[in-house]
């Protein structure tokens, strides 16, 4: 994206105009570019990244990519398609519940221990990452009834 191309899109009524969001798209474009150089395709990338090590994939991705930390790139890999948890408010609380963890997750160790418990459970139930924490987040949640598949 060019200079011009920028300012353009910072000018635009029509999209957020956030500089360091538009930026962000530059940069994970390039980011992107450099996964599918490296390995055939970025889709292969992250197709091939174990569920296993989930924890590892988004430090990567919180370090290589921008503004992919957090939520924000958990709720990238779902919409990729690819096996995820999602630590909103709710599936949090349930951790907490369960004795995985004691208060939101800020360090390394914590998210290692949410992996854990996660990879447990999945081979505990053949649930996969995205289905477990869509259970956490439904054991908390009030009136809210899990749909019929819940492994999407």
């Amino acid at each position: 994206m060019s200079e011009p191309e920028f300012d353009r899109l910072l000018a635009n009524k029509t999209i957020v105009r956030n500089g360091a969001k538009i930026s962000a798209v530059r940069e994970n474009a390039q980011w992107i570019l450099e996964l599918a150089r490296e390995h055939g395709s970025a889709a292969r990338f992250f197709s091939e990244w174990p569920d296993d090590r989930n924890v590892e994939l988004l430090d990567l991705m919180k370090r290589k990519g921008s503004r992919l930390g957090g939520e924000t790139g958990m709720r990238l890999l779902r919409a990729l398609g690819k096996p995820a948890f999602v630590l909103t408010k709710d599936v949090i609380a349930a951790l907490a519940r369960e004795g995985v963890i004691a208060s939101p997750p800020t360090s390394k160790a914590q998210m290692n221990a949410i992996q854990m418990a996660m990879n447990q459970w999945s081979s505990e139930t053949g649930l996969d990452l995205t289905a477990l924490s869509r259970y956490l987040a439904w054991s908390i949640g009030t009136g809210a009834a899990a749909p019929v598949d819940a492994r999407r």
